[in-house]
């Protein structure tokens, strides 16, 4: 039996190691039900530690309790969202503010009893537990973001000026849509990290929320889209940056120093993913991610372990290789050693993903997986896509 052994990659810790493995297990055994796979994980033992280089960070202490107002590494519509999961509720309530309501003659509904109906409706979206499931999310953590949402001023405003009228379908999307960001934020802090799900998952979450809200697929308006994007240009980004400097410390500190301490001091981790794959019967395939990915190049390439398929997602080998960087071709002449049939998967709005083909050429096969995540979950978006197991599937040792 084949075995895929898992190697995580950068500022990857227990918590958010324990929910991609469980992941990529479900989802292995549903694509790949001959393959064995086992966890390589060395973040705990082998990443870097936080506590030293917290001193070297002016006014760490006090700036590391805050929430971040925004988070600036999202794209497009999605970019905002996952910043602030109410604001198209926000701008809706300010764009309608102005506006006179005409309700029929003798009509005794008011805007409280408009607010209590949609009230009632978030409560049935408990019944989409085995969608939310499905991609990963817990359903009382759904509900936790759907109470959230619906609980906060904004769509409170919203829905008092704009449910029954004209643009309810707009509401209604904006609803939803508040609803997915705001659940996926909080798997986000449920994994430490960014929680993977593609934009399949993410869009089917927030249909599944739209027609929970019996709304029709309306979209919001270009123009209003066009004003809250020129409103997240204008935020005082430089000066948040500063007033949150240890959060952005904790947060990225392990990333960029596990990264560091790597090529520095590489040996070890390479040492502990050989063993794990001197621990197993062949046929072996190394999946690795990111920094894992490098660290699987190098090993292959120095002959440290035998492996039938070396898999490297989102990985930066051959940028590094390109740089002179890499340890296994620190002049960045890439030689002629002894490889296993390699596939390198990217995809494009993954911005540490990189092709392999023009440092390696014929060595490697350049795969594009497109999650539709925006950056920074299309980094880790790859292992909730079916098409990553689907298209991986022929490629795998019997």
């Amino acid at each position: 039996m084949t075995t895929v052994i898992f190697v995580h990659g950068t500022g990857v810790r227990e918590k958010s190691y324990a929910g991609s493995f469980r992941l990529v297990r479900e989802k292995a055994a549903q694509y790949w039900p001959e393959v064995t796979v086992l966890p390589c994980f060395w973040g705990e033992k082998l990443g870097v530690s936080l506590d030293a280089a917290a001193a070297t960070v002016p006014d760490y202490d006090l700036t590391r309790a805050n929430e971040l107002p925004a988070d600036e590494w999202r794209d497009e519509r999605w970019v905002l969202l996952e910043a602030d999961p109410v604001y198209e509720l926000r701008l809706l309530a300010v764009a309608n503010a102005g506006q006179v309501r005409f309700e029929l003659p003798g009509s005794e509904i008011t805007a409280q009893d408009r607010l209590n109906t949609y009230l009632r409706w978030s409560d049935g979206l408990a019944d989409l537990a085995d969608l939310v499931e499905q991609h990963g999310i817990p359903v009382d953590l759904f509900m936790g973001a759907v109470r959230e949402v619906f609980g906060s001023a904004p769509a409170r405003d919203a829905i008092e000026l704009l449910a029954g009228g004209e643009t309810e379908g707009e509401l209604r999307e904006a609803l939803s849509r508040a609803v997915t960001a705001a659940a996926m934020i909080c798997a986000d802090a449920g994994v430490a990290g960014s929680f993977p799900i593609d934009a399949i998952g993410r869009d089917a979450i927030a249909r599944a929320v739209l027609d929970g809200l019996n709304g029709a697929d309306l979209g919001i308006g270009q123009t209003l889209l066009r004003v809250s994007a020129d409103l997240a240009l204008r935020l005082g980004v430089s000066q948040a940056i500063e007033r949150h400097r240890g959060m952005i410390t904790d947060r990225v500190m392990p990333f960029g120093g596990d990264v560091l301490r790597y090529l520095a001091h590489g040996e070890p981790l390479r040492r502990f993913i050989a063993d794990t794959v001197r621990s197993v019967p062949r046929p072996v395939v190394l999946m690795a991610h990111s920094l894992g990915g490098i660290a699987c190049l190098d090993l292959v390439r120095l002959g440290m372990a035998r492996v039938d398929l070396l898999v490297t997602v989102g990985s930066q080998g051959s940028y590094l290789c390109s740089l002179g960087a890499l340890p296994s071709a620190p002049s960045g002449n890439v030689g002629d050693p002894t490889m296993p049939p390699w596939v390198n998967v990217y995809d494009p709005r993954d911005l540490l993903s990189y092709l392999a083909v023009p440092i390696f050429g014929e060595a490697v096969e350049d795969l594009e997986i497109r999650s539709g995540a925006p950056f920074p979950r299309a980094h880790s978006a790859y292992f909730a896509s079916d098409l990553f197991y689907t298209t991986l599937r022929d490629r795998l040792p019997r």
